[in-house]
């Protein structure tokens, strides 16, 4: 019975020493939810100010960081600087771990570990597909205040359940505009999904013109749209 007591009371102990070091972390407005959160027990945010500066190494994201800039904007108010010259602790570090070819697959690897601090921002990835995948967690984490803008204290690590994960839009038979299907693919990567599927010809419709067989963008079961009629 004493050792029964005192196991009770060991894990008891374990227990409330594991919630003192963590806190929860289901608050936070992440989606899709990543493989691991943990959150420290004393909370806290990194206030962000018009002093932003983004910093990328190992591997060229090329125009992904210009979009990133102005969604960081959007979201602050405030332009994100790009650091022109070396400093002690840029507010968004990225480090990639190898350069890969630009164009993603299905197995492609999109780990990354994301951590949030009072020194400022950690985003680390074995590729360049992993960091995209942790910008948009990160852009999701900006948090605007009635008193500030900031980013909670958090560390995340995280990787995709599922290799394939796809959406299929459907312009063959109901049209879209291209600024709606790039709303779309925005929407996209804002969820991490990595497959786009496109049904963009059908009896119903033949979305683009081809040059050598001009019948088909002309004589859809649902009238001709070409790119000067869209």
């Amino acid at each position: 019975m004493l050792n029964t007591v005192r196991y009770g009371l060991l894990s008891s102990g374990l227990l409330f020493g594991a919630l003192a070091q963590a806190a929860p972390a289901g608050d936070l407005p992440l989606m899709p939810w990543p493989a691991h959160v943990e959150r420290p027990q004393s909370q806290g945010a990194l206030v962000l100010n018009n002093q932003l500066t983004l910093s990328v190494s190992g591997d060229d994201l090329g125009d992904a960081v210009g979009r990133w800039r102005e969604r960081i904007a959007r979201q602050t108010g405030w332009t994100l600087q790009p650091q022109v010259a070396p400093v002690k602790t840029p507010t968004i570090n990225v480090v990639i771990g190898k350069k890969v070819p630009p164009l993603p697959r299905p197995d492609s690897d999109e780990r990354y570990q994301l951590t949030v601090a009072a020194d400022g921002v950690t985003l680390r990835a074995n590729t360049r597909f992993g960091a995209l995948r942790g910008m948009e967690t990160l852009l999701q984490l900006i948090q605007n205040g009635p008193e500030n803008t900031a980013i909670p204290y958090v560390t995340i690590d995280d990787a995709p359940r599922f290799p394939w994960r796809g959406l299929l839009l459907d312009s063959a038979r109901h049209f879209m505009p291209l600024d709606a299907i790039k709303r779309q693919i925005d929407g996209m990567a804002a969820a991490k999904l990595n497959v786009f599927h496109w049904h963009l010809t059908d009896d119903q419709g033949w979305r683009f013109a081809p040059r050598a067989i001009r019948n088909c963008s002309r004589r859809p079961a649902t009238g001709c749209i070409t790119p000067r009629r869209r």
